[in-house]
C-alpha cells in the first residue's frame, strides 16, 4: 500500500465535495482517515460536511480531532461555530478566543464574538472586538455598520453619528446606515428633515431589499447580527394600531399617533423591504408634521 494513498483518497473526497456529492466526499474522507488518522484537513472537511447536513454531533467531534492535531485560527473558529449553532454559547467564546490568539486578525472570529456579547447584553465586550477589526482594517463595512447600530440602540447618539458619519463617507449608497441616520435626526426631534431624508430613500431605492437578503448566509455573526431590527416592526405597528383606534372612538380624550410613531414605522418597514406600508406611515408623518 502507497504511503500516500490517504492523499488519493483524500483527494478524491475533496473532488466528490466540490460537486456537491456529500456522501461520497464523506466515504472517501473517512477511507482517508483510516489509512491516515493524523491528518487535520480531512477531520475539517468532514466537519464542514456534517455541518452543512445539520450534523452538529458529528461536525464537532471532528473539528475537535482537527484542532488537537494542528490547532489553526480557521479550525478554532470553525469549532466556535458548531458550538455556537449548537447552542453553547461560553464553548464557542472560549473557541473563538483561542482562534483569535492564534491570529489577531482573524475577522470571522471576531464578527462571531461580537454577535454572541451582543446577544448576551455585553455591548462594551461587543464594541471592544468590532473595534478590533478596525485597527487592522479600518474600511470594514460590517464592524463599521454593527457599531452604528449598536451605540444607536444604547442612545450614544454622537458617537452613533459619528461613526456613521465615517461610513457613509466610504458607503454613501447604503440604505441601512442612510435609515437610521434618518432614525437619528428623529431622536434630535428633526421630523421635517427625517421625513425628507427617508422620502429621498424610497425614492431613488423603489427595489429596496431585505437587510437579510445582503448578508452571506454562510457567517451567523453576520446572518443574525441586523435580524432582532426586524423583530420590532410587528410591535410598533400593534401599538400604532392601538393608539389610532383609541383615538377614532374617544377623540376627546385620547390623542393619535403622532410624527414621530409614524416614521419609526416607515423607517422599520423600510428595514423590511415593504416599501408601500413604508409610504403610508411617511404619508401619515408628513399630515401631522404639516399640522403642527
Amino acid at each position: 500500500m502507497p504511503d500516500n494513498e490517504y492523499l488519493q483518497f483524500y483527494q478524491k473526497g475533496i473532488e466528490s465535495e466540490n460537486k456537491g456529492n456529500l456522501d461520497d466526499a464523506i466515504l472517501f474522507f473517512k477511507k482517508s482517515a483510516s489509512l491516515n488518522n493524523q491528518f487535520e484537513s480531512t477531520f475539517n472537511h468532514l466537519g464542514l460536511i456534517f455541518s452543512r447536513q445539520g450534523n452538529r454531533k458529528f461536525s464537532i467531534q471532528c473539528f475537535e480531532k482537527a484542532v488537537n492535531l494542528k490547532p489553526s485560527d480557521k479550525s478554532w473558529y470553525n469549532l466556535g461555530v458548531e458550538h455556537y449553532k449548537s447552542g453553547d454559547e461560553n464553548r464557542a467564546v472560549q473557541c473563538l478566543e483561542k482562534s483569535v490568539k492564534l491570529n489577531p486578525k482573524y475577522t470571522e472570529s471576531y464578527l462571531l464574538l461580537a454577535h454572541i456579547h451582543r446577544h448576551l447584553d455585553q455591548d462594551d465586550i461587543s464594541e471592544k472586538y468590532l473595534a478590533n477589526i478596525l485597527k487592522y482594517d479600518k474600511t470594514n463595512r460590517f464592524a463599521l455598520a454593527a457599531l452604528v447600530v449598536i451605540k444607536f440602540d444604547n442612545e450614544a447618539y454622537d458617537g452613533c453619528e459619528k461613526i456613521a458619519a465615517r461610513f457613509l463617507e466610504l458607503y454613501p449608497d447604503d440604505s441601512r446606515i442612510r435609515l437610521l441616520h434618518a432614525d437619528l435626526l428623529m431622536k434630535k426631534n428633526d421630523y421635517a428633515t427625517s421625513l425628507k431624508e427617508l422620502k429621498e430613500l424610497a425614492k431613488t431605492d423603489p427595489g429596496f431589499k431585505k437587510f437579510n437578503e445582503s448578508i452571506k448566509k454562510e457567517d451567523p455573526a453576520q446572518k443574525e447580527f441586523f435580524q432582532e431590527l426586524g423583530s420590532r416592526v410587528d410591535k410598533k405597528a400593534d401599538e400604532f394600531e392601538a393608539k389610532e383606534e383609541l383615538y377614532r372612538e374617544n377623540p376627546e380624550d385620547f390623542s393619535p399617533p403622532d410624527a414621530q410613531d409614524a416614521l419609526d414605522l416607515s423607517l422599520l418597514h423600510l428595514f423590511n423591504g415593504n416599501t408601500d406600508k413604508a409610504m403610508e406611515y411617511l404619508v401619515y408623518a408628513n399630515k401631522s408634521i404639516n399640522n403642527e
